[in-house]
């Protein structure tokens, strides 16, 4: 699939600053996480860590599905709001009997445009995602690939300055991981986006920072550069070998 160009996406992509969160706690479900001086900028985050080590818990927080105990989260220098966010979750579900035409209208006008207004700004979007040659088929026509391009469509319709994915790339097959891959790179052009995977190696090759957490703290907050220099001897190695060594050696620390 041909990348989408600066030209077509431009429209989606408002210019921001930075999200910082500053001595954020949340407690959910009896989870605990700590968020103290981390900072995303415009561009792709990889966020990454063992399963139950707070990543969807930090995603919910940011998009104000469930409510910080304290601290501050912050987009520029104002208060991050909930429609400054854009939020993809982990098995994301459409409306089978649908279009898509019909699906992202829909997400449009409930973010405030009018029919008319929804209506035009469905079809432009749709081909920037290149889906238009499939706007008026029922949804569950739709490949998997399309499909997950069809749920990011949604999730940026109404031009957030913060999209959160997360595991975006799950159940593609390699064909359509790549495909959703260069629309994720494409996104993070003046526009903070988080991805959450166990992709390391895919979305590591988009990313220009990287996040690890472990037991609902970050452990690591910096650029791949600087993952290699912390954690690869004589600053080598693969991105999956660096994060087990990050990972082996904060619960070594813990002990």
């Amino acid at each position: 699939m041909e990348l989408l160009s600066d030209a077509e996406v431009s429209p989606l992509r408002p210019q921001v600053r930075s999200l910082s969160l500053a001595a954020v706690r949340v407690r959910y479900r009896g989870f605990e996480l700590t968020a103290s001086d981390l900072e995303f900028g415009p561009g792709v985050t990889l966020l990454a860590g063992p399963n139950g080590a707070g990543k969807t818990t930090l995603l919910k927080a940011l998009a104000g599905t469930i409510r910080t105990r304290s601290g501050a989260i912050t987009l520029g220098d104002a208060p991050l709001k909930t429609g400054d966010v854009g939020m993809l979750p982990q098995r994301p579900s459409l409306p089978r009997d649908l279009t898509p035409q019909q699906v992202v209208e829909y997400v449009l006008w409930l973010r405030g445009a009018s029919s008319r207004e929804a209506r035009t700004r469905a079809a432009e979007l749709l081909g920037e995602f290149h889906l238009d040659s499939h706007a008026d088929r029922p949804t569950r026509a739709l490949s998997g690939g399309m499909a997950r391009r069809l749920s990011i469509c949604c999730t940026v319709a109404a031009s957030p300055p913060v999209v959160l994915l997360d595991e975006p790339t799950n159940d593609l097959d390699p064909i359509q991981r790549r495909s959703v891959l260069e629309m994720i790179a494409t996104l993070g052009t003046g526009r903070i986006v988080i991805v959450s995977s166990h992709a390391l190696t895919e979305i590591s090759g988009i990313a220009d920072h990287v996040v690890l957490m472990n037991h609902g703290r970050a452990i690591f907050d910096g650029d791949l550069h600087s993952l290699r220099e912390e954690y690869g001897p004589q600053g080598e190695g693969g991105v999956e070998s660096l994060y087990v060594r990050a990972i082996v050696a904060n619960e070594d620390s813990a002990r």
